[in-house]
């Protein structure tokens, strides 16, 4: 009974403190945020305790793979530390994110959509190739793509290259979509006639996405898309946002349906099986559960603190594994080796527990309070983007909030390392590209020179720019007045 009360209570308070995040800032990243936290983080907790009590005749495929429960001390304790975690993300979020009524807008930025798309489609075809004779050799050997693709020589290149292209051409249909009065993003010519071209290499994308078995570049993709057309545009289409996320779920689901060998495996699908399989895929994933187990195996097992060694692997994580192969492990390793963990079987190291592996309970305040800050940061520099003194900062200032949003997702699921990930393929990368997309090489003074395109007043309506329009041709005549004709007037 304890059990239910705990984590019906660490529900309540969640609950409370993402309105209150929502009441402040008026923005729903930060709600679907939380529920991504609470989906990786709490959620698997009551399968468990229903099933261990006996209240539910269900019980998780990892439960016996990763490590079996009990329900002790060991395992309130990580109920507390995840509860803990998530609280005091929302309560730095709360405190250092400023309100939204509070900022001023800034100007609209302009990108090319052909060049957003070229890009993208480069990418995507770059990182194909690097992968391409390796699901060819594993198709002949009837092997999936999502086991076979992971042993490409180059693979770690081609998840920098497919983030890169799916990242991209997101942003571009999403302000290819936003109307011709966009808030942050717009974009230089006809958006009907770029949306073609926009929607083949998404499609490509996720065609590729099927055939790797990777539903997770798929998930962020969806849910970028959403966030950004519904921040981007005055006024975001309901039905459009609700296609978006039906469509994104069909997806996300074929995708593990595909890699499981569900269609393979039988000889003819009926709709009543395939409509059960993916509602099962939807309700009993081991998705939220096989994260969730890492914080009780650490604890029942007393893995010893390792002291930072993440830090140490991520510092030296830029170094390629062909210069050094031996190169500082990440936390993950330790757990698994800590868990004694079965061969061939997949383990997953929740964000909390990876800090909690390097400083114990204090690791897990310091991990949810970097979370917070950077979080917090990016939304106060949307609306601060004119502060920026650079073209690259406003660019980031524009997008970052929301592909840090958007990763949330991934970044839950791997230990401190993941923020070399989120540092270089969700922020930098990305806005590097954005920013190559909305500039122009021009000649000037006989040079070469970098011009970037700008909109001089963004998210106002038309009445405000006519008003503009016409106080600028005001001021323009008033400066084009000679002293000869204003001594003449007087």
């Amino acid at each position: 009974m304890e059990f239910y009360l705990i984590l019906g209570v660490a529900t309540a308070v969640v609950s409370g403190l993402t309105v209150m995040m929502w009441h402040k800032t008026r923005c729903m990243a930060f709600p679907l945020g939380i529920a991504f936290m609470y989906f990786w983080t709490l959620y698997g907790g009551w399968r468990i305790v229903r099933s261990i009590d006996g209240t539910s005749d269900e019980t998780p495929y990892l439960f016996y793979k990763v490590v079996p429960i009990f329900l002790n001390s060991d395992y309130m304790m990580a109920l507390l530390l995840y509860t803990l975690f998530i609280i005091v993300v929302q309560v730095t979020v709360l405190y250092l994110v400023a309100p939204k009524e509070r900022m001023r807008a800034s100007r609209l930025i302009e990108i090319s959509h052909w060049r957003v798309a070229v890009m993208a489609a480069a990418a995507a075809v770059v990182g194909y190739l690097l992968i391409r004779n390796t699901l060819a050799e594993g198709a002949e050997e009837n092997l999936s793509g999502y086991g076979s693709v992971r042993s490409a020589a180059l693979f770690t290149i081609y998840q920098v290259l497919d983030h890169a292209a799916m990242t991209l051409v997101t942003v571009g249909l999403a302000v290819c979509v936003s109307g011709r009065e966009p808030r942050y993003l717009g974009g230089k010519g006809n958006p009907r006639f770029v949306l073609l071209p926009y929607l083949a290499v998404f499609g490509a994308l996720l065609y590729l996405c099927v055939k790797t078995g990777n539903r997770t570049e798929a998930a962020l993709a969806f849910a970028l898309l959403v966030l950004f057309y519904s921040a981007n545009a005055q006024r975001a289409s309901k039905l459009l946002i609700v296609g978006a996320g039906v469509f994104g779920a069909a997806t996300i689901t074929a995708v593990k349906l595909i890699r499981d060998g569900f269609f393979s495996a039988a000889n003819s699908v009926g709709l009543a099986d395939l409509w059960t399989a993916a509602s099962n895929e939807v309700l009993r994933s081991t998705e939220n559960v096989a994260a969730h187990l890492s914080m009780y195996g650490v604890l029942h097992k007393q893995l010893p603190l390792t002291y930072g060694s993440s830090f140490v692997s991520l510092l030296f994580s830029f170094v390629p594994r062909m210069v050094w192969p031996n190169r500082p492990a990440p936390i993950y390793d330790d757990y698994v080796l800590g868990m004694a963990a079965i061969d061939g079987q997949g383990y997953t190291i929740h964000h909390a527990t990876g800090w909690y592996m390097n400083f114990g309970i204090a690791g897990v305040i310091i991990g949810a309070v970097l979370i917070g800050w950077i979080w917090a940061g990016l939304f106060n520099l949307l609306y601060r983007k004119a502060e920026a003194r650079t073209w690259f900062g406003q660019i980031l200032s524009a997008i970052g909030f929301w592909t840090f949003t958007s990763t949330i997702p991934m970044l839950l699921r791997n230990g401190p390392e993941v923020y070399k990930e989120v540092i270089m393929d969700c922020l930098l990368i990305p806005t590097a590209l954005i920013a190559i997309a909305g500039t122009r090489l021009v000649k000037r003074y006989n040079r070469p020179c970098l011009i970037v395109a700008r909109r001089p007043h963004a998210g106002g309506t038309s009445q405000r720019r006519v008003v503009s329009k016409a106080k600028s041709q005001e001021s323009l005549a008033w400066r084009e007045i000679s002293p000869t004709d204003m001594q003449g007037a007087q």
